[in-house]
């Protein structure tokens, strides 16, 4: 996951479209919140 993560920041990073941007923004925001609850749940068990 962490090098898909890394390949997409770089794909969409080259690709001037503000619109892919604010995209990237909201795929790393997810991926954060999927890590951030993971580990609260773990941390339960």
């Amino acid at each position: 996951v962490q090098n898909q993560l890394v390949y997409e920041f770089y794909f969409y990073s080259n690709t001037p479209c503000r619109e892919e941007e604010l995209l990237l923004t909201n795929i790393l925001l997810w991926y954060g919140w999927q890590i951030l609850t993971a580990s609260r749940v773990q941390a339960k068990a």
